[in-house]
């Protein structure tokens, strides 16, 4: 064997080595240091260029030849998330870490479809996804995807372009779709409050949810969405109010009650949670947490005793009655409005 020097030919004459190469008797084989060396030079330059191009994501037809790619996962660099689709292995411990999985999931359906349901509503900031939670994509009917562990496929008829928007550097199906599909997906004690923060943020309407509502008539849930969007656009704040308006404070006694009606006194603003404007009784449903403290419990009754300048009673009902004793309190209701009624007649 002969490194880096000159060598016999067959002839006996002297042939040349090139520096870095081995000589075993006839065979020439590259150094496997320095071939190493090359590779990852390679991959240095030309993969990490194709990375840098797409936000540190690749698809193997991305990259070519592909032992650029083998090698880049042997090495660590890479690491497989989707059939085909590579991310930069130490951008998974970075705190953008949910966004990159966004990113690849939408490489790994090549511009045919959008995220969509539960990983929507987090895109929105509606919600938090859970650790390791699969992303949802939504594609249409005719699309064909491969089978890929983290990622749950929807197909909906004529899903294209116009059926998603961007937000966020993401293709993701509207608020107020991503609220209707997920609906049945999301847990039954977070569904009212996610539906309160995409009205209040206006992210939805109720318009809007009746409308998507429409194209999925089978829908699990569906009637209870449509109930408690059409209440939080007539008013409805809370899951509490909500709870009071579909258990306690139902029926003709209450038809005329307004919600979050608008009331000034000397200059101050406040919305009343429901009003019977004619008994003047503002009946106030007090949250656990929100009403629980001793600071919030003193600004109540300051501000029940100015509502009380205008001649409004003010009825509160705690959250512990209104979940325990809704016949109770609604009894109770109805017999203080029959009540301000007499004496406003006598």
């Amino acid at each position: 064997m002969w490194i880096n020097g000159d060598i016999p030919d067959r002839q006996g004459g002297r042939g040349v080595v090139p520096n870095g190469w081995l000589i075993h008797s006839a065979r020439v084989s590259p150094h496997p240091v320095l071939m190493a060396t090359c590779c990852a030079a390679c991959v240095d330059t030309r993969l990490r260029l194709v990375l840098r191009q797409n936000g540190g994501i690749v698809r193997r037809a991305d990259v070519n030849p592909l032992w650029l790619l083998r090698n880049a996962v042997r090495g660590g660099l890479l690491t497989s998330l989707f059939p085909n689709v590579y991310v930069e292995t130490e951008r998974l411990g970075s705190k953008d870490r949910q966004h990159l999985l966004y990113r690849a999931a939408l490489r790994y359906l090549d511009h045919q479809g959008a995220i969509s349901h539960l990983t929507a509503l987090a895109v929105w900031q509606l919600r938090e996804p859970l650790p390791n939670e699969p992303v949802h994509v939504t594609v249409s009917s005719t699309v064909r995807l491969r089978a890929a562990k983290g990622i749950i496929a929807h197909h909906y008829r004529d899903f294209g372009p116009g059926r998603y928007v961007n937000h966020g550097g993401f293709a993701v199906t509207s608020a107020s779709v991503a609220l209707v599909d997920s609906w049945p997906l999301l847990p039954i004690t977070s569904r009212v409050g996610v539906a309160i923060k995409a009205f209040e943020a206006r992210l939805a309407t109720a318009d809007q949810v009746r409308e998507h509502l429409s194209r999925l008539p089978k829908l699990t849930g569906g009637p209870g969405l449509r109930t408690i969007a059409d209440l939080i656009a007539s008013g409805c704040r809370s899951p509490l109010e909500i709870w009071g308006a579909l258990q306690v404070f139902i029926g003709p006694e209450f038809a005329k009650l307004r919600r979050q009606e608008a009331v000034t006194v000397s200059g101050r603003l406040f919305y009343l949670d429901l009003y019977a404007e004619e008994e003047k009784v503002a009946f106030e449903l007090d949250g656990a947490a929100w009403h629980g403290s001793q600071a919030q419990r003193e600004r109540d009754i300051r501000r029940d005793a100015a509502l009380a300048t205008l001649g409004i009673l003010v009825v509160r009902y705690s959250y512990r009655r209104l979940r325990w004793e809704p016949e109770l309190v609604r009894r109770e209701a109805i017999a203080i409005l029959a009540s301000r009624r007499a004496s406003h007649y006598q």
